[in-house]
């Protein structure tokens, strides 16, 4: 017999559950959003689920408010079309991934640990990373890129793979087919959002970023 809420197959301990970024969220719910009526047990994994099925907009503006998204322009409601496929979230909002992505990165704090194949491996700072994501967005940006342009970039599964915030910051549309494709896969993969038209030369990125190459077009 099926049951809604299957037993889990492994349970935390009771003070890692509590000191969880999901039972933060829901103290928070039942003390901020609807008189305490969101989530009656933080600690029920089940009661913020049921909250998210059946109030769609009140749960996803509660997740925007807790998070302190900040946009630029702000969304008229949180859900305007319940369909699927074709649903319309957070309709007017405007926001910058890399900024949300790095702002509570301090610059002393470890932000990627890198391992290869062979065991070598090296850490990223947070003051490293925003340094070259700033590189690649500034060399993007003298190659013409702007918002409502396509990049795309065929990268190893490296810490490079994340300075394709860059791309993002600039309000560009991004795209990433991994070099662990074969190059044909690659090609099928990144064509998914269109064709580009203008070539942006490797060589120019490579001052940046080795790794990248990337390409553009006019949305």
């Amino acid at each position: 017999m099926n049951t809604p809420y299957p037993a889990p197959f492994f349970t935390p301990e009771p003070e890692a559950a509590g000191a969880s970024r999901i039972v933060d969220f829901a103290r928070w719910a039942a003390a901020t959003q609807r008189g305490g009526k969101t989530v009656e047990d933080p600690t029920d994994y089940t009661a913020p689920h049921r909250w998210s099925v059946t109030d769609l907009e009140g749960f996803w503006g509660a997740v925007w408010a807790y998070f302190d998204i900040g946009a630029s322009t702000p969304y008229e409601r949180v859900l305007a079309e319940e369909t699927m496929p074709g649903a319309r979230w957070f309709p007017g909002a405007t926001l910058n991934y890399a900024h949300h992505a790095l702002r509570n990165l301090a610059d002393e704090d470890m932000a990627i640990v890198a391992l290869d194949e062979t065991g070598s491996g090296y850490e990223v700072t947070g003051e490293q990373l925003r340094a070259q994501v700033a590189s690649v967005a500034a060399t993007l940006r003298d190659l013409g890129v702007g918002t409502g342009d396509r990049v795309v970039g065929y990268l190893p599964n490296t810490p490079q793979l994340l300075v394709g915030l860059a791309a993002p910051a600039l309000g560009t549309v991004a795209a990433v087919g991994l070099a662990l494709l074969m190059t044909g896969a690659a090609v099928v993969h990144l064509r998914h959002g269109d064709p580009p038209v203008r070539a942006l030369p490797a060589a120019a990125l490579a001052l940046a970023a080795p790794a990248y190459v990337a390409v553009s077009a006019a949305a």
